[in-house]
């Protein structure tokens, strides 16, 4: 029922960045005190490879008790890309050693994502160049709470023509789990995004179904599942906002059962729209955040939905505008519906990460909170969890003081 969490995005541009991963240093985290979030004190690092690697694509899955993995893709062992996961209890503490997800290697295992269930089963996802004999394909790997694996390394996407990639996983209460990916179809030359259910033991439930319906590229999708199975998808599409980017959703029953079709998230006029998160809560409302630029300037937006897809008052924006951009963001959502944002901005040319507080009503309960490792020039990729009663943790990539690169993970809860 936890959500998780994409990579970056080539139109919201800046300079992709190599770094160094370093375990040793550890600094002080920046405390916010502003009303509704508190914050532990101390800065985890959660890598632990070695100074020659580095790190992309850091995401985060909780159970219902708050234990979390933290997972990421990393460089520099096993000739290439392969990911990485860590387990921690609730409180921060480290449950085991850093393994390694992917079983096959020498095919850059990169973009994972993560899913947990109430009691701390969990499974990932990621996309690998090669391993199925053409271009990219989509694998998955299970694990029990205690972080042994559940099975062999799976292929989730098996068309054999055409790059399938992009995979995202959302999980239910009792470990049933769904998986979507863009697919590209030579036939049309255009991506679309599909999908497929698992149960509790990986075994597939029904056939692949076609989530987006309409023509022209459907990229980058999201998904977020709630513990009864019901589910929300959304993705960029390029056209059907005129001639520009916008986001869609589509809304799911349990079973996979669409509940309409899909539809625009945001009714703005101009500018891109794209890059989209999704976070959904027990009774199945959600809210979708999106990078957008509608006055030339990329900033973070969002929006609350019902159940039935409805809009529920005025559209967000998240965060301030005294930074270049706001992109890799995702998104938590409580029983409550309050919800917490996080992003990264490009502020005086440093990208920075921050997260900022919403209530129900959409009414911001803080200000824009930086979070990472302080005095770092370098802090991309957020990925955010939270439990229904608002315990989070968010986790990051970023660089210490002295220049090296790690995954980095704190634990906060709402006020």
């Amino acid at each position: 029922m936890f959500l998780f969490k994409k990579s970056a995005r080539p139109r919201c541009a800046r300079a992709v960045v190599k770094r160094r991963l370093h375990v040793d240093q550890l600094e002080t985290r920046l405390t916010p005190t502003a009303m509704g979030l508190t914050w532990d004190s101390s800065l985890e690092t959660v890598s632990s490879n070695g100074p020659s690697t580095t790190v992309s694509g850091t995401t985060v899955a909780t159970d219902s008790n708050g234990d979390y993995v933290a997972v990421w893709a990393e460089n520099g062992q096993y000739g290439g890309w392969n990911v990485y996961a860590r387990r921690y209890s609730s409180s921060g503490a480290a449950q085991g050693s850093t393994f390694r997800v992917n079983t096959a290697t020498g095919y850059n295992e990169q973009d994972p994502s993560v899913a947990m269930d109430s009691v701390g089963d969990f499974v990932v996802t990621w996309s690998a160049f090669g391993e199925n004999g053409s271009g990219w394909g989509v694998y998955g790997q299970r694990y029990n709470a205690c972080g042994i694996a559940q099975g062999g390394e799976f292929q989730i996407s098996t068309a054999s023509a055409g790059n399938q990639t992009h995979a995202r996983v959302a999980m239910d209460s009792v470990g049933n789990f769904t998986v979507v990916w863009q697919a590209y179809t030579q036939a049309t030359g255009n991506w679309g995004i599909v999908g497929e259910q698992y149960s509790a033991v990986g075994t597939p439930v029904g056939c692949q179904f076609q989530v987006s319906s309409s023509v022209g590229n459907k990229e980058f999708p999201t998904i977020a599942m709630n513990g009864s199975g019901a589910f929300v998808v959304t993705w960029s599409s390029y056209g059907q906002a005129s001639s520009r980017w916008g986001v869609c959703a589509r809304i799911y029953a349990t079973g996979a059962i669409p509940r309409g079709s899909e539809f625009l998230v945001s009714a703005t006029a101009t500018g891109d729209e794209m890059d989209s998160a999704v976070a959904i809560d027990a009774y199945g409302n959600f809210v979708i955040s999106w990078t957008g630029d509608p006055t030339g300037s990329w900033g973070l937006y969002a929006q609350h939905f019902s159940s039935c897809g409805t809009s529920q008052g005025a559209q967000l924006q998240v965060g301030t505008a005294n930074s270049s951009s706001a992109v890799y963001s995702d998104v938590a959502l409580d029983q409550w519906g309050n919800c917490v944002f996080t992003w990264s901005s490009s502020v005086n040319g440093n990208w920075t990460n921050y997260v900022q507080q919403f209530n129900a009503c959409g009414q911001a309960m803080t200000g824009q909170l930086q979070i990472g490792s302080t005095g770092s020039p370098y802090q991309t990729y957020t990925g955010i969890a939270m439990t229904l009663t608002g315990q989070l943790v968010v986790v990051s990539d970023g660089t210490t003081c002295n220049g090296y690169n790690d995954v980095f993970a704190q634990i906060g809860l709402q006020g």
